[in-house]
């Protein structure tokens, strides 16, 4: 009996339930704009699977660090640094990233290009450290919100592939 309230407790923790509220903070819209489902649903797989890497550029050498999953606002990937850290100065130079992240079992894994700025706009900065203020607090004054635009996105692995490709403006 011991061992069925074990597994029942390592699914729960691989499919997030009985974690912290966090759920209902991984998508965020500030702005008047729906939702897109599929955005969504990369939202669900991100945060069950929260450490991503990220691959950034210095002039002609790639840089992959992890980075914690926040959120997807305005349908747009949040991720959160230092102004001082090289990983601003890379998105800064070369805004072309992408991140990765694997299901726990590693049969699953998602890849999100885009491009990243920094995000300007008070009210979703100030919507962004409300829910999440934590990285607020380790940053600091050097605090930076990147914001990156998908232009491609999907799953791979599993039963199908899922992909979506995000017209660029």
């Amino acid at each position: 009996m011991s061992k069925m309230v074990f597994v029942g407790m390592m699914m729960c923790a691989l499919m997030g339930v009985g974690q912290d509220k966090e759920a209902s903070k991984s998508y965020l819209l500030v702005n008047e704009q729906g939702k897109d489902a599929f955005l969504e649903e990369m939202a669900s797989f991100m945060e069950t699977n929260s450490i991503l890497y990220l691959a950034t550029a210095e002039t002609n050498s790639p840089c992959v660090r992890p980075v914690r999953f926040s959120c997807i606002m305005d349908n747009k990937l949040a991720i959160v640094t230092s102004f001082k850290k090289e990983m601003s100065k890379q998105m800064t130079a070369n805004s072309a990233v992408e991140l990765c992240t694997t299901a726990a079992d590693g049969k699953v894994y998602l890849r999100f290009s885009g491009t990243a700025a920094v995000c300007k706009d008070e009210t979703v900065i100030a919507k962004f450290n409300e829910v999440h203020p934590k990285f607020k607090g380790m940053f600091g004054k050097d605090f930076a919100l990147y914001l990156i635009t998908p232009t491609k996105v999907g799953l791979w692995g599993g039963k199908e592939k899922k992909t979506k490709t995000f017209k660029t403006e």
